[in-house]
């Protein structure tokens, strides 16, 4: 049905496919969207959401091969619920040099490498969102600056605090950060990131691991933040939040 689709219009530029299978695809239906610029492909979404903590034994991903599929025009790819096979999607997204948005939800990747190492390869990336992801290894490696990265959104996921220092350091012109439920979020993550984010505007954390000294940090910052949000966090205090609230409004 997709091929015919791809058959009849070639120039299609955004297209969503709903898969629950639980078996291995291979999207052939994209060499005929040549013109496309927008694609979803959504699996099963897992159904508690927000509990990544043995996700692998209450839900399953559908697996797609990406290898030797090819994209040139595409400008945002949205995955939920898959499970690529690993780094096919390296493959597929070689020549995209026009990603703008990465959106991966419920997905199971081999390592945070596989993800980043995507990532960094787009010189235009401008929005990079991971919500519930499960990845077997916890290994990475970043070596490129995400010089275009403007818009970042981490929920439910468990990172190293190693790679989380590395990452924000090579993110100088993020505008906006929403985290929620990183595990891997500390209070020197928070100062790291505060020194290498010169344009941030806006800064979301919500139930995020750290005290009242993160809190410091941001009131101590030399940022323009428009807008602060600190949510359930529950090792910060009242006090630091109300402080911080304080600085906020002097510095208008």
């Amino acid at each position: 049905m997709l091929c015919k689709i791809g058959d009849a219009c070639p120039k299609l530029q955004s297209i969503a496919v709903n898969t629950e299978q639980k078996i291995t695809l291979k999207p052939t239906f994209l060499e005929k969207m040549i013109e496309l610029q927008n694609l979803t492909i959504r699996g099963r979404e897992f159904e508690e959401k927000g509990h990544i903590i043995g996700i692998e034994k209450y839900f399953y991903w559908t697996r797609i091969n990406f290898t030797e599929l090819s994209n040139t025009h595409l400008r945002q790819i949205c995955l939920i619920g898959i499970e690529p096979e690993p780094f096919s999607l390296q493959q597929y997204l070689k020549k995209s040099a026009n990603i703008r948005i990465l959106i991966f939800k419920f997905c199971w990747f081999e390592s945070w490498t596989e993800i980043f190492i995507l990532a960094e390869k787009f010189d235009l990336l401008e929005q990079l969102e991971l919500n519930s992801i499960y990845v077997k290894h916890q290994d990475y490696s970043l070596c490129e600056y995400f010089d275009k990265l403007k818009f970042l959104k981490i929920v439910f996921c468990t990172l190293p605090e190693t790679l989380l220092v590395t990452f924000f350091s090579l993110c100088p012109q993020l505008e906006e950060i929403y985290l929620r439920s990183v595990a891997g979020i500390t209070d020197n993550v928070i100062g790291t990131m505060l020194k290498s984010t010169t344009m941030l505007q806006k800064l979301t954390l919500v139930e995020c691991s750290i005290t009242d000294a993160a809190i410091e940090y941001i009131a101590k910052s030399n940022l323009r933040l428009k807008q602060v949000t600190i949510e359930n966090c529950s090792n910060v205090s009242k006090e630091a939040v109300d402080r911080l609230k304080l600085v906020q409004q002097n510095s208008k």
